[in-house]
């Protein structure tokens, strides 16, 4: 038959889980030590970080278009809004005319026509400014991925700059675990450089046509 008693101890599970936040905090600490520290030095000319022009000439590109498209997609939304009053404001006016004992056959007639094709304009324009702010989203992704990339790049310019301070000692083994972390964060940067550099490619092919089916 089973046993019947107290389970396992929870302490030992409490205090494992208190080290790993602990472990993470403090990891977190000393990465953003190092990061404000690479920044510190690059701006006060103690170094000098490792050349980027080739990457931001990429980059700049997609962020330039992205402001672009933006800007179009605020016009959309006021020329979406001009169009619901111009519609309200016609149907008003032709209401108001033949209230007053406009003929049938008036310009009370066109405003509310005018009126009338304003829901259909205004589905348009729905679906057409739906379909942008998807496309901007996109693009977030695309900078949330350069910030992490900038960030990585401080982690591989300090790893750098400590490695050479670290080989005029005879530290063999502080050397050997920068070494190690300076090859991880190179391959990591090398992974979102080729990420974005993905990206870079799609929007250099469309340029602002990426949004001309939303236009037509």
């Amino acid at each position: 038959p089973p046993a019947f008693g107290p389970g396992p101890d929870p302490v030992p599970r409490r205090a494992r889980r208190r080290r790993e936040r602990m472990a993470d905090l403090r990891k977190g600490f000393f990465r953003t030590k190092r990061r404000l520290e690479q920044r510190l030095v690059e701006a006060v000319g103690l170094a000098t970080g490792s050349s980027d022009a080739e990457f931001e000439a990429r980059v700049n590109p997609i962020m330039e278009l992205r402001a672009q498209v933006t800007t179009i997609l605020g016009q959309m939304e006021r020329t979406m809004s001009s169009i619901s009053a111009m519609g309200n404001a016609s149907g008003a006016l032709g209401d108001a005319y033949t209230s007053a004992g406009g003929g049938d056959v008036s310009l009370a007639d066109v405003l509310r026509a005018v009126n009338g094709r304003k829901d259909t304009a205004l589905a348009s324009m729905t679906q057409a400014i739906d379909s942008v702010r998807q496309k901007i989203a996109a693009f977030e992704d695309v900078v949330t991925q350069v910030e992490e990339r900038r960030r990585c790049k401080l982690d591989f310019d300090a790893y750098t700059r400590k490695l050479e301070s670290r080989k005029k000692s005879d530290d063999a083994i502080k050397i050997a675990k920068t070494q190690e972390k300076l090859v991880r964060s190179q391959g990591q940067l090398f992974d979102l450089t080729q990420s974005i550099y993905t990206s870079a490619g799609y929007y250099d092919s469309t340029g602002i046509q990426l949004i001309s089916p939303e236009m037509e």
